[in-house]
């Protein structure tokens, strides 16, 4: 982020706040998506995980985030599932060392 003195000259703090909550829901769709991946989850756990991946799902493809956010829905799920798989990989890759 930058500082005051490299902000443009007309800064939108709204901006920010925009990109804040678009950015902490990809977060949490990568760790939900990385957690349900796991293979031995209580089954509680389970329907927990898939309640918030739905719940993330209702956001992405709604009027809020088509508000506070230009990148099309299918363009942002698919770039945290390639997230969620590399960091899968290297999980799997420091395991084996």
């Amino acid at each position: 982020m930058a500082g005051p003195e490299e902000r443009p000259a007309i800064y939108d703090p709204w901006l920010d706040l925009r990109a804040a909550i678009v950015r902490q829901a990809a977060i949490d769709y990568i760790k939900v998506i990385r957690r349900m991946a796991t293979v031995d989850l209580p089954i509680e756990e389970k329907r927990n995980l898939l309640r918030e991946k739905i719940e993330l799902d209702e956001f992405f493809y709604s009027s809020w985030y088509d508000l506070l956010c230009d990148v099309p829905a299918e363009k942002l799920i698919r770039a945290c599932m390639e997230r969620a798989r590399e960091a899968e990989q290297v999980a799997e890759e420091d395991e084996m060392v």
